[in-house]
């Protein structure tokens, strides 16, 4: 009696292991999701044995590895935004402003200026000796204008101290008041400088 048992073809092995994959993903996003929401730093150390070198890594290069700042010991003392400014081989200078209102829908207005300060200076030391001049290069190719040649880029950072709920309770929303900058682009020379302040809130 010959066995007539369904053998699984390459397209059925395919599709299980993109189930597998997929599952995988959903577990892992939230079980990291589960671990940021927890207050740093109080348990930044539990936090980080529990993800792993690894994982760490990956969620630094995914750009969603955070720390939410919002509890004591050391709440947040800064708050605020990026700007781009484009210098010109004329003299000109003017601010770049990313292509779109909001990252993705539901976001609010000019939303990409908290993510990309999130993006860009989360972990700074780690990105910006890579991940700084290539955006800086991505703003100098979108930023040209007729005969007018982009030659510097900067990142300033745009900030102002968070009063203590005593000054602040009741109170409209503080305005920007500092401008930090963080890094200078040198177009031509494909070289950049890293500034001496960076206020990470």
């Amino acid at each position: 009696m010959s066995d007539h048992t369904p053998q699984p073809t390459m397209n059925t092995r395919w599709r299980s292991l993109q189930r597998a994959a997929t599952n995988f993903l959903i577990v892992f996003y939230l079980y990291t999701a589960f671990l940021m929401a927890w207050p740093w730093p109080a348990a930044e150390r539990l936090k980080s044995s529990m993800i792993g070198p690894f994982a760490s890594q990956a969620l630094n290069d995914l750009g969603i590895y955070h720390r939410l700042r919002l509890f004591s010991p050391d709440p947040p003392t800064h708050t605020g935004y990026l700007t781009f400014e484009v210098q010109y081989d004329n003299g000109m200078r003017r601010n770049w402003v990313y292509p779109r209102k909001r990252l993705s829908p539901g976001d609010p207005p000019n939303s990409y200026r908290r993510y990309l300060f999130y993006y860009l200076c989360w972990n700074y030391r780690y990105k910006y000796p890579a991940v700084w001049p290539a955006f800086a290069r991505y703003i100098s190719k979108n930023c040209e204008m007729g005969d007018a040649r982009p030659i510097t880029v900067r990142f300033l950072e745009r900030c102002a101290l968070i009063p203590p709920p005593s000054d602040g309770i009741g109170k409209g929303w503080v305005e920007p008041d500092q401008t930090l900058l963080l890094y200078t682009y040198d177009v031509g020379t494909n070289t950049g400088t890293v500034g001496k302040s960076i206020e990470i809130w």
